[in-house]
Protein backbone atom coordinates (compact mmCIF):
# COMPACT_ATOMS: atom_id res chain seq x y z
CA UNK A 1 0.00 0.00 0.00
CA UNK A 2 0.90 3.65 -0.30
CA UNK A 3 2.40 4.85 2.96
CA UNK A 4 1.59 8.28 4.30
CA UNK A 5 2.25 7.74 8.01
CA UNK A 6 5.23 6.04 9.65
CA UNK A 7 3.17 3.55 11.69
CA UNK A 8 1.36 0.84 9.72
CA UNK A 9 -0.27 -1.49 12.22
CA UNK A 10 -1.73 -4.25 10.03
CA UNK A 11 -1.58 -6.71 12.96
CA UNK A 12 -3.58 -4.43 15.27
CA UNK A 13 -1.17 -4.46 18.22
CA UNK A 14 -1.27 -0.73 19.02
CA UNK A 15 -4.10 1.42 20.34
CA UNK A 16 -5.04 4.50 18.32
CA UNK A 17 -3.40 6.77 20.89
CA UNK A 18 -0.19 4.71 20.75
CA UNK A 19 -0.18 4.97 16.95
CA UNK A 20 -0.78 8.71 17.15
CA UNK A 21 2.08 9.19 19.59
CA UNK A 22 4.53 7.11 17.54
CA UNK A 23 3.44 8.81 14.31
CA UNK A 24 3.94 12.24 15.83
CA UNK A 25 7.41 11.33 17.14
CA UNK A 26 8.52 9.79 13.84
CA UNK A 27 7.17 12.61 11.66
CA UNK A 28 9.01 15.19 13.82
CA UNK A 29 12.19 13.11 13.55
CA UNK A 30 11.91 12.83 9.76
CA UNK A 31 11.25 16.56 9.45
CA UNK A 32 14.28 17.47 11.55
CA UNK A 33 16.80 14.97 10.12
CA UNK A 34 15.44 13.72 6.75
CA UNK A 35 16.02 10.18 8.07
CA UNK A 36 12.82 8.16 8.03
CA UNK A 37 11.74 5.34 10.33
CA UNK A 38 8.63 3.30 9.63
CA UNK A 39 7.02 0.70 11.87
CA UNK A 40 5.12 -2.10 10.17
CA UNK A 41 3.23 -4.89 11.92
CA UNK A 42 1.85 -7.86 10.00
CA UNK A 43 -0.11 -10.94 11.00
CA UNK A 44 1.79 -13.19 8.60
CA UNK A 45 5.05 -13.04 6.63
CA UNK A 46 3.52 -15.00 3.73
CA UNK A 47 6.38 -17.49 3.79
CA UNK A 48 9.16 -14.90 3.46
CA UNK A 49 12.10 -14.67 5.86
CA UNK A 50 11.54 -11.60 8.02
CA UNK A 51 14.75 -9.88 6.87
CA UNK A 52 13.77 -10.19 3.22
CA UNK A 53 10.23 -8.98 3.95
CA UNK A 54 11.55 -5.91 5.80
CA UNK A 55 14.02 -5.07 3.02
CA UNK A 56 11.25 -5.36 0.42
CA UNK A 57 8.99 -3.05 2.42
CA UNK A 58 11.79 -0.47 2.55
CA UNK A 59 12.47 -0.70 -1.18
CA UNK A 60 8.89 -0.91 -2.44
CA UNK A 61 7.59 1.81 -0.14
CA UNK A 62 10.57 4.06 -0.76
CA UNK A 63 11.40 4.50 2.93
CA UNK A 64 13.95 7.29 3.30
CA UNK A 65 15.48 9.63 0.75
CA UNK A 66 16.30 7.81 -2.48
CA UNK A 67 19.58 9.71 -2.90
CA UNK A 68 20.80 9.02 0.66
CA UNK A 69 19.09 5.64 1.30
CA UNK A 70 18.44 6.78 4.86
CA UNK A 71 15.36 4.79 5.84
CA UNK A 72 14.75 2.29 8.62
CA UNK A 73 12.00 -0.34 8.67
CA UNK A 74 10.98 -1.94 11.95
CA UNK A 75 8.97 -5.02 11.01
CA UNK A 76 7.04 -6.96 13.65
CA UNK A 77 5.07 -10.17 13.29
CA UNK A 78 3.58 -10.63 16.74
CA UNK A 79 3.30 -13.97 18.47
CA UNK A 80 -0.19 -15.32 17.84
CA UNK A 81 -1.38 -18.65 19.21
CA UNK A 82 1.32 -21.23 18.59
CA UNK A 83 3.17 -19.12 16.01
CA UNK A 84 6.36 -17.46 17.16
CA UNK A 85 6.85 -13.73 17.16
CA UNK A 86 9.51 -12.21 14.93
CA UNK A 87 11.05 -8.77 14.61
CA UNK A 88 13.65 -7.23 12.32
CA UNK A 89 15.19 -3.79 11.86
CA UNK A 90 16.27 -3.09 8.29
CA UNK A 91 18.46 -0.04 7.69
CA UNK A 92 19.14 1.62 4.37
CA UNK A 93 22.74 1.69 3.19
CA UNK A 94 22.99 5.37 4.08
CA UNK A 95 22.45 4.59 7.78
CA UNK A 96 24.48 1.38 8.07
CA UNK A 97 27.46 3.34 9.39
CA UNK A 98 25.37 4.75 12.23
CA UNK A 99 23.32 1.59 12.78
CA UNK A 100 25.21 -1.54 11.73
CA UNK A 101 23.37 -4.86 11.62
CA UNK A 102 24.94 -5.96 14.92
CA UNK A 103 23.61 -2.84 16.62
CA UNK A 104 20.13 -3.34 15.14
CA UNK A 105 20.16 -6.90 16.48
CA UNK A 106 21.22 -5.66 19.90
CA UNK A 107 18.40 -3.09 19.91
CA UNK A 108 15.95 -5.91 19.16
CA UNK A 109 17.36 -8.08 21.93
CA UNK A 110 17.69 -5.36 24.59
CA UNK A 111 14.92 -2.89 23.89
CA UNK A 112 12.19 -4.86 22.17
CA UNK A 113 12.03 -8.56 22.98
CA UNK A 114 11.94 -8.16 26.78
CA UNK A 115 8.86 -5.93 26.37
CA UNK A 116 7.32 -8.14 23.67
CA UNK A 117 7.54 -11.17 25.96
CA UNK A 118 5.12 -9.29 28.25
CA UNK A 119 2.88 -8.31 25.30
CA UNK A 120 4.06 -4.70 25.69
CA UNK A 121 4.58 -4.11 21.98
CA UNK A 122 4.24 -0.35 22.21
CA UNK A 123 6.88 -0.05 24.93
CA UNK A 124 9.30 -2.26 23.00
CA UNK A 125 8.85 -0.28 19.80
CA UNK A 126 9.02 3.04 21.64
CA UNK A 127 12.30 1.96 23.31
CA UNK A 128 13.76 0.91 19.95
CA UNK A 129 12.61 4.08 18.19
CA UNK A 130 14.24 6.25 20.86
CA UNK A 131 17.59 4.46 20.44
CA UNK A 132 17.37 4.46 16.63
CA UNK A 133 16.60 8.19 16.54
CA UNK A 134 19.61 8.95 18.73
CA UNK A 135 21.89 6.78 16.61
CA UNK A 136 20.58 8.05 13.26
CA UNK A 137 20.60 11.63 14.55
CA UNK A 138 24.21 11.35 15.69
CA UNK A 139 23.50 11.86 19.41
CA UNK A 140 25.68 8.86 20.14
CA UNK A 141 27.44 6.14 18.18
CA UNK A 142 26.71 2.45 17.84
CA UNK A 143 29.89 1.79 19.81
CA UNK A 144 28.66 3.98 22.68
CA UNK A 145 25.27 2.23 22.65
CA UNK A 146 26.87 -1.19 22.63
CA UNK A 147 29.27 -0.39 25.48
CA UNK A 148 26.55 -0.64 28.14
CA UNK A 149 27.24 -1.83 31.67
CA UNK A 150 29.24 -5.03 32.11
CA UNK A 151 26.29 -6.43 34.04
CA UNK A 152 24.04 -5.71 31.06
CA UNK A 153 26.56 -7.42 28.80
CA UNK A 154 26.53 -10.54 30.96
CA UNK A 155 22.72 -10.59 30.88
CA UNK A 156 22.84 -10.19 27.10
CA UNK A 157 25.19 -13.14 26.75
CA UNK A 158 22.91 -15.28 28.90
CA UNK A 159 19.90 -14.16 26.86
CA UNK A 160 21.72 -15.01 23.62
CA UNK A 161 22.36 -18.53 24.86
CA UNK A 162 18.66 -18.94 25.60
CA UNK A 163 17.18 -17.43 22.45
CA UNK A 164 17.96 -17.36 18.77
CA UNK A 165 18.04 -14.02 16.97
CA UNK A 166 14.85 -12.02 17.03
CA UNK A 167 12.50 -14.84 18.02
CA UNK A 168 10.53 -14.98 21.24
Amino acid sequence: PSVSLPVNDFAGIFSQSQQNELNSTLVRFADSTSNRIVVVTVKDLDGYPIAEYAQQVGEQWGVGNKEFDNGIVILIKPKVGSSRGEVFIATGYGLEGAIPDATAKRIIEQEMIPEFKNNEYYHGVSNAVNVLMKLAGGEYSAKEYESGDEEDLLLDIIALVVMLGGIW
